[in-house]
């Protein structure tokens, strides 16, 4: 959270409090949401870069099942 401006601080104090309560909600929501928006889309810049991993699992050192053996005299 950035420092506030002295004058700032000095014309909050001047609204009403219920005001006060709407400016403290807006920010605390606003925090909320930029927190939720990054962690929303780190969970989709792991799941896009493990995706073609899990595709290619099955051709990394065995064979798919159900896939006979290639013998060298076939």
């Amino acid at each position: 959270m950035l420092p506030l401006d002295p004058i700032e601080v000095a014309r909050r104090k001047s609204l009403p409090r219920a005001t006060q309560r709407d400016l403290a909600d807006s920010q605390t929501r606003h925090g909320e949401t930029a927190t939720y928006e990054h962690i929303i889309t780190e969970q989709k810049r792991v799941a896009s870069a493990s995706e073609p991993e899990d595709k290619l699992k099955w051709f990394r050192g065995n064979e798919p099942l159900g896939t006979p053996p290639a013998w060298p005299d076939s």
